[in-house]
């Protein structure tokens, strides 16, 4: 397989405080190098294994725009979508899921939505 310098993992430590709470990411990639999938675990030292904080996912389509961002795990799962005009320009993402990160919809949770 070809390098394409992408990142495929990430780590966060906090230093020395009274948590040592320290994340990381891991994230894959298709073929041609769009990103399929994130995943963010968190650890402390009372916890073994690592805990999966979210987990999300990417979808493109046939000229590689994404077209969805899934966050399928976390204190927020969301779902955002993508629509593109015959250029390729972004004209439109709505966001909708747990907006208010409370682990219940509800009507505080409104879909967001941009369009130019």
């Amino acid at each position: 397989m070809i390098a394409r310098n992408e990142l495929t993992s990430s780590h966060r430590s906090p230093g020395t405080t009274e948590s040592s709470v320290a994340n990381w990411s891991d994230y894959a990639y298709d073929a041609i190098g769009n990103r399929v999938s994130s995943t963010r675990y968190t650890y402390d030292d009372f916890e073994d294994p690592p805990r999966v904080a979210a987990t999300a996912t990417y979808a493109a389509n046939g000229v590689n725009q994404y077209t969805r961002a899934q966050q399928t795990g976390g204190p927020a799962p969301f779902s955002t979508e993508m629509n593109h005009d015959a250029d390729g320009n972004l004209i439109r993402m709505v966001s909708y899921g747990d907006a208010n990160c409370d682990n219940a919809l509800n009507n505080f949770d409104t879909a967001r939505s941009w369009r130019r």
